[in-house]
C-alpha cells in the first residue's frame, strides 16, 4: 500500500513541474552553513547553481566528501548575496529535495548567519512547498525498520542505484545531487505497482 501512495505522490508532483533542490555544507552541525547550492527543473534543466561563502571555515570532513575547501570558497558570494536570487528561482514552485530536513535547517542557519532568517522564513512561509524525496522513497522501496516503525531512510546514492540509474562521478555536488534526486523520483512515478 505504501509503494502504492509513493508512486502516486510522485505522479502528483511531477505534474505539478517541480523544481529540485540540492545544498553542500560546511558540516552537520547546528552552526554549519551552505557552500555549495544548485536547483534543476523538471527536465533538469539547470536554474540556477554557485558556490557559497559560508564565512567559517569548512569542516575537513565535510570537505573529503564534497571536494569543497575552504579555498574553493574564498571569492564566492555570501549567502546574503545570493538568498534574493535563490528565492526568485524557487518562488511559487514545488520544491523537491533528499532529506528536505537536513537541506531546509541549513539554508534556514545560512540565512541566520546572514542576518536575513526572520525574511527568509516569511518568504518561504508565503512562496514554496518543500517536499522530501528521501521520506516517499522510503515508503516506495519499502525496507521496514522494526525498531523506528517506519520504513528505512536510503542514501541517495543507494536509491539510485536500486533504480538502475548511474549514480554521477561528482556525487555530493548540489548540481549532481539535485538532478539524481529528479531522477528517483522520476523513477518512482513512471513504476508499476507491485
Amino acid at each position: 500500500m505504501e509503494r502504492t501512495a509513493a508512486i502516486l505522490t510522485a505522479q502528483q508532483w511531477i505534474k505539478t513541474q517541480p523544481v529540485y533542490i540540492d545544498t553542500e555544507t560546511t558540516g552537520f552541525r547546528n552552526d554549519d552553513r551552505v557552500v555549495d547550492i544548485a536547483v534543476v527543473d523538471f527536465d533538469g534543466v539547470v536554474l540556477f547553481e554557485t558556490l557559497v561563502n559560508p564565512c567559517k571555515p569548512i569542516d575537513p570532513e565535510a570537505a573529503a566528501i564534497t571536494g569543497i575547501t575552504d579555498e574553493t570558497v574564498k571569492d564566492a558570494p555570501n549567502f546574503l548575496q545570493v538568498w534574493a536570487r535563490l528565492a526568485n528561482v524557487l518562488k511559487d514552485r514545488l520544491v523537491i529535495t533528499y532529506n528536505a530536513d537536513f537541506d531546509t535547517r541549513l539554508l534556514n542557519q545560512s540565512a541566520q548567519a546572514a542576518g536575513v532568517l526572520d525574511d527568509w522564513l516569511v518568504w518561504q512561509r508565503d512562496h514554496i512547498q518543500f517536499e522530501c524525496a528521501m521520506l516517499l522513497y522510503a515508503d516506495y522501496y519499502g525496507d521496514y525498520n522494526d525498531y523506528r516503525h517506519s520504513n528505512r531512510w536510503q542514501k541517495l546514492s543507494v536509491a539510485a542505484q536500486q533504480c538502475g540509474i548511474a549514480v554521477p562521478a561528482d556525487l555530493h555536488r548540489a548540481r549532481a545531487d539535485a538532478e539524481l534526486a529528479r531522477r528517483v523520483v522520476l523513477h518512482m512515478a513512471k513504476a508499476e505497482e507491485k
